[in-house]
């Protein structure tokens, strides 16, 4: 019996010092950062459409197979997307023309399937459709390239503690939805631009000069619009009504360089001095814009942002791995414009569903009286088990305060941010511990009124208890599984508090409150005194 008792009470203790240790670890331990709802903020809720990516993906791959048809010869070949296919169209019956698009589709775009051409007005028509699992797998990584671009523009905001958590919609086709949460952010308005802008920036050759309509444009290139070129347009300034005035290029849609090749972005100043943005880029886009720029003097290289032309300037010298972008920026124009290009573009773009507010006055508020309904509980706890259960109460807020250091502790060692449902699952956890000391001393006074003893009253009663108390403490612990795989941040918030009350109060409840009973019968033989019987409980 010393030797059990020894054993348990070593290990409660090591278990108390951890978590004494989590807590109070110079900057390790428990910071509790407030949640949205403590601290105030901006709560965003945004769906990432992926059928805008899967098109713009598709696009790029028609021009990849348009420019490899043509480098083979192959004659009056059309290649064009149309949503999430591709059609090619070949215009002769040369069979070595059919073999050679079969042969590029089957060795270069593994993506896309296919079946027999179809014929039209003696053209071969190809259909190319994605594959259902490579579709799939391209919207998994949009979605997650999105969100980890998110996350890294929120770093660059600078928002202490931020919380970004992905939801799957319904429909697969729907794509997903991101739950961000900025506590403590109060420029929401330049939040909100900077998470909304896909920030796609592209380096595309110049096929003319601009004119002041699309139409202008398309008379300028005969009337038709060629496969491989788009128009686009580039602001200017206002009329005297204050609208903006537009001027459109003809552009090639292959770019040169994109706004993924680039190693670094950052604020930088134009020849006059003015706001821009210096650029560096990776090896392999320097060495293709060396060779570009070495190639094309004198012509002009667009540069793109979100499909509007930002500047077009003339390629004087030949350029390497840095360069400026210039446009008519503002200082914090070009300073959101790096910070953009350094976090990565959106593949999609995300569409706001969703917008909350929580003002810091509002969030005060909630926490003090969070923390005085946490303290009012547990104070009234405390006070009903000690007046009902007179020195068993004591074990039991012995347990319960042992129980508040052990979440504590968790919640330390997991990071853990305390929200206004934390709070609220704080509170739930003091009643299931109080609940199951309540379970096992109603079975301990049922032992003594058989006339058992003492000592076999209180096993008996945590041995008859236990299987109850682990039947309400699993069955709650699964839920609150399910409350954090499916819920949002704030559900999260409670769910994870709530499970882990739960843990600590099963180890205070059965195992520590057991413990404090065998070490009193150690110390005081004269338990089964019928005195100490009524003190006891």
């Amino acid at each position: 019996m010393r030797k059990s008792i020894l054993v348990r009470s070593v290990l409660i203790l090591v278990v108390i010092l951890v978590a004494f240790f989590s807590i109070w670890t110079p900057g390790e331990g428990l910071h509790l950062d407030l949640a949205l709802d403590l601290q105030g903020g901006v709560m965003f809720i945004l769906r990432v459409d992926t059928k805008d990516a899967v098109a713009a993906e598709t696009s790029q791959y028609a021009g990849y197979l348009r420019s490899q048809v043509q480098d083979e010869g192959v004659a009056n070949a059309s290649v064009k997307p149309i949503g999430d296919k591709i059609e090619v169209r070949i215009g002769s019956a040369n069979p070595a023309h059919k073999e050679t698009v079969e042969s590029l589709i089957n060795d270069h775009f593994t993506e896309f399937e296919y079946d027999e051409p179809l014929r039209d007005s003696g053209d071969l028509v190809y259909s190319l459709n994605w594959k259902p699992r490579k579709l799939k797998e391209f919207k998994e990584e949009t979605v997650r390239t999105v969100e980890n671009n998110l996350r890294n523009r929120i770093d660059e905001i600078g928002v202490q503690e931020p919380n970004v958590t992905t939801q799957p919609e319904s429909s697969e086709e729907a794509g997903a939805r991101i739950v961000i949460q900025l506590p403590g952010l109060e420029d929401r308005e330049w939040a909100k631009e900077v998470l909304r802008r896909q920030a796609y920036l592209e380096w595309l050759p110049g096929a003319g000069e601009p004119e002041k309509s699309a139409e202008d444009v398309m008379r300028q290139l005969g009337g038709t619009l060629p496969e491989n070129m788009e128009i686009l347009p580039e602001l200017v300034g206002k009329d005297n009504s204050g609208n903006d005035v537009f001027r459109y290029w003809p552009l090639r849609k292959e770019p040169i360089v994109t706004g993924g090749e680039l190693k670094y972005a950052r604020l930088g100043r134009d020849d006059r001095g003015g706001p821009a943005v210096s650029f560096y880029l990776k090896a392999t886009a320097a060495n293709r814009f060396w060779d570009y720029t070495g190639a094309h003097k004198g012509e002009r290289l667009v540069i793109v942002l979100d499909k509007k032309v930002i500047s077009a300037p003339v390629i004087q010298a030949q350029i390497s791995d840095s360069g400026i972008i210039e446009g008519q920026f503002s200082q914090k124009e070009a300073e959101t414009l790096s910070m953009l290009l350094r976090s990565g573009a959106l593949p999609a773009k995300p569409i706001f569903l969703h917008e909350n507010h929580v003002g810091p006055t509002l969030g005060a508020d909630a926490k003090s009286k969070g923390i005085m309904a946490a303290i009012l509980g547990l104070a009234v706890a405390i006070a009903f088990v000690t007046i009902y259960y007179k020195l068993s109460g004591f074990n039991a807020v012995a347990s319960l305060l042992i129980n508040m250091v052990l979440i504590l502790g968790a919640m330390a060692m997991l990071k853990a941010k305390m929200s206004l449902p934390g709070i609220a699952g704080l509170i739930l956890s003091i009643g299931m511990a109080i609940d199951a000391n309540i379970l096992i001393f109603e079975r301990i006074r049922e032992e003594l009124d058989f006339g058992k003893t003492v000592r076999a009253s209180v096993m008996g009663g945590f041995q008859k208890a236990m299987v109850t108390i682990l039947d309400s403490n699993i069955t709650t612990i699964i839920s609150g599984v399910f409350l954090f795989n499916f819920g949002t941040g704030p559900i999260k918030g409670f769910a994870i508090v709530l499970i882990i009350g739960i843990v600590a109060s099963l180890f205070t409840a059965i195992f520590v409150s057991r413990t404090i009973y065998m070490i009193l019968f150690k110390l005081f033989p004269g338990t089964e005194k019928k005195e100490f019987v009524k003190a006891l409980i």
